[in-house]
């Protein structure tokens, strides 16, 4: 069947489309290509929901997490107790409830993901915004430092590193209000809360230097643009080009970058747990999968548990970050 005539009326829709596609900013843009993303969709949905569950918990839980009853030990899920408690998922070696110990451990997991690559990121964001930026001698120092961390093996220097802080009879003292912080956004006593920053505080420290990497070069990539020339020219000054010019440049794969960050942290730190070098009072995904491994013969449902919530949440910080990337990539803009 041939088209029939283009009349006055579909002549104005298609400009009123064409405009609306021209009104569109660059975020909005963004924002309708991660929605079409539907994996980044659902599993964006998982980490909240876990995220959600993990702070929301100790307002509808009446039991605190640390309440033993070694006469309840090893309980199968889906089993009320002789005192009439149902326990969804069972209870642990210590008779605790495994449901209410593996959402406290989220939370504290999902916090050290999160703090440590925020903090890392800011710190990588300055010194290769600073490197890339200013050439010279402050490019020379910062480039010499990441060359020399990334000859040494990361995840081994994290094992040293925090058997230093953690395991010394006199830790680091931390500042009063840092360990009050933490101690609220975990749900933990203070003693439990220090042990948790100073983890944070040598991730942090460590997990830097690819952000600085990238940032550097992306700065490189831009800094003699016509642009920046000409703001140099108007007087700006180098602040003023940094945070307006350069850095707003770096932002798309900056972002992408951080859900990566999140998701080796995420690994790094239930590794670290389970090994014995890092969080041990406080429940965690990692030393949970390491309690449950001491039994898991007899009880091939405990490694389960903490296992399962590792690989979900690292599948779903991946796959976010692969919308994101999507959704950034300038080559796929229509």
């Amino acid at each position: 069947m041939e088209p029939g005539p283009v009349t006055p009326a579909d002549l104005d829709l298609s400009l009123d489309q064409s405009g609306a596609a021209r009104s569109e900013s660059q975020w909005q843009m963004v924002l309708r290509r991660f929605r079409h993303h539907r994996m980044a969709m659902i599993c964006l949905a998982v980490l909240v929901v876990m995220l959600a569950a993990s702070l929301l918990l100790p307002f509808f839980v009446a039991r605190p997490r640390a309440e033993v009853d070694r006469a309840y030990r090893y309980l199968p899920p889906l089993v009320t107790d002789p005192a009439g408690i149902f326990h969804l998922l069972g209870t642990d070696n210590l008779g605790r409830d495994y449901l209410i110990q593996l959402i406290y451990a989220a939370r504290v997991s999902l916090t050290v993901s999160v703090t440590v690559s925020t903090v890392a990121t800011l710190i990588g964001l300055t010194l290769g915004l600073l490197a890339g930026y200013f050439g010279g001698w402050t490019d020379s120092i910062i480039t010499r430092f990441l060359e020399f961390v990334a000859t040494f093996p990361l995840f081994v220097i994290l094992l040293i590193l925090l058997a230093a802080l953690l395991e010394t009879e006199k830790p680091l003292s931390l500042p009063g209000p840092l360990i009050e912080v933490v101690a609220v956004i975990t749900a933990t006593p203070d003693h439990e809360a220090e042990k948790i920053a100073l983890v944070i505080l040598g991730m942090a420290g460590l997990l830097w230097p690819s952000t600085a990497r990238l940032m550097r070069g992306m700065v490189l990539s831009v800094r003699e643009h016509l642009y920046i020339e000409s703001a140099r020219a108007l007087g700006a000054s180098s602040l003023r080009i940094i945070l307006k010019h350069a850095f707003p440049n770096a932002f798309p794969p900056l972002i992408v970058d951080y859900t990566l960050l999140m998701n080796t942290v995420l690994i790094y730190e239930a590794s670290l747990s389970y090994l014995g070098f890092g969080i041990q009072d406080t429940p965690t995904w990692g030393n949970m999968l390491k309690a449950a491994e001491a039994n898991m013969l007899a009880h091939p449902w405990m490694p389960l548990i903490p296992g399962l919530p590792i690989l979900l949440a690292s599948l779903a910080i991946n796959y976010v970050g692969d919308g994101m990337r999507d959704a950034l990539d300038p080559r796929l803009r229509k």
